[in-house]
């Protein structure tokens, strides 16, 4: 019962988030932390499907001989560069028989119904420039990893056969049919247009509980799954081709990043090798020509006196 209401409460945040998303006009940000521009969202509704694999006491993940189906439902926000949140909701079935040990004769199956909560970390992300002649193509490949916490719900029924009689017996045990889950995967994405993205990846499901095989005899069982999902962005803006004729863009004149450690440049340090000593005025050798300059001018200061005492004799 909880699960279901999970599941529509995952529906009703995907209408009110598509509402909300499709009236607000797309502006861009920047980062500090990641130093970079970004567009936040828009909001990415996925479909998947894959198989999935159990690890316990009878069999080792993909080993336990039958492939089981899974499928999920969810969707994604990115709220910063390189960084997106989600929600999924899976349905996937399980059988496994007892590898480890052969003569228990033992088998199960399996069907559960998970809700989680998600974030991931790409590795790359989208390069934005701010000025609109300097726009790159967006990436094609993007690899990340993901981790988050869910709940899962569950039913499982073990039989062992006895190899006397050929007859297989049901066991039944009572125990909470439920269980808190940690995924953390890792997986790629393939960009195929703005709206339409490939995702797959593969996520293994961390467990407290030792039911999911229906025995309880060593560690808590866990689970993984390989998908491969289809995203779908309804809100992304269409990529228009380019007209010729048309006027350059017009060049961007407003800020063009925040300072920060990486591109902040080192202050120039004052020089304190510079061992010149300026000598006082009195002790300082004059130069050459100018030393000249004031012997000539002293001589032309006799030579004038001399004259005027001339002139001053020859009018008595």
């Amino acid at each position: 019962m909880g699960l279901k209401r999970s599941f529509i409460a995952l529906l009703a945040f995907l209408l009110i988030s598509f509402s909300s998303e499709a009236q607000r006009r797309r502006t861009i940000e920047y980062s500090g932390f990641f130093d970079s521009y970004y567009f936040r969202g828009p909001l990415n509704i996925s479909i998947g499907a894959g198989i999935a694999g159990y690890n316990g006491d009878l069999c080792k993940i993909f080993d336990c001989g039958k492939i089981a189906p899974a499928f999920s439902v969810g969707a994604n926000y990115k709220l910063w560069p390189r960084v997106m949140f989600g929600a999924d909701f899976t349905y996937f079935k399980m059988k496994g028989q007892d590898n480890i040990y052969p003569n228990r004769n033992l088998s199960f199956s399996f069907t559960g119904y998970e809700f989680d909560v998600y974030g991931r970390l790409y590795f790359i992300d989208d390069v934005i420039r701010v000025a609109r002649d300097r726009t790159r193509k967006p990436k094609v490949f993007k690899a990340f990893i993901s981790a988050g916490m869910g709940g899962l719900g569950f039913t499982s029924h073990a039989a062992q056969n006895n190899p006397y009689t050929d007859t297989i017996f049901r066991i039944r045990r009572v125990y909470p049919q439920y269980t808190v889950v940690f995924p953390v995967g890792l997986g790629l994405s393939f960009t195929i247009s703005p709206r339409v993205t490939i995702i797959t990846d593969f996520v293994y499901r961390i467990t407290f509980t030792d039911y999911i095989d229906d025995f309880m005899i060593g560690k808590n069982d866990g689970y993984g799954m390989a998908m491969i999902k289809l995203q779908y962005s309804p809100t992304m803006p269409r990529r228009h081709k380019s007209r010729k004729g048309l006027p350059p863009p017009e060049q961007y004149e407003g800020p063009k990043g925040t300072e920060t450690w990486k591109n902040k440049k080192p202050e120039e340090k004052p020089n304190n090798n510079n061992d010149t000593y300026e000598l006082p005025p009195e002790n300082q050798e004059q130069n050459p020509d100018q030393q000249n300059q004031e012997e000539n001018q002293e001589q032309n200061q006799e030579q004038n006196q001399e004259n005027k005492e001339d002139n001053s004799g020859w009018g008595n």
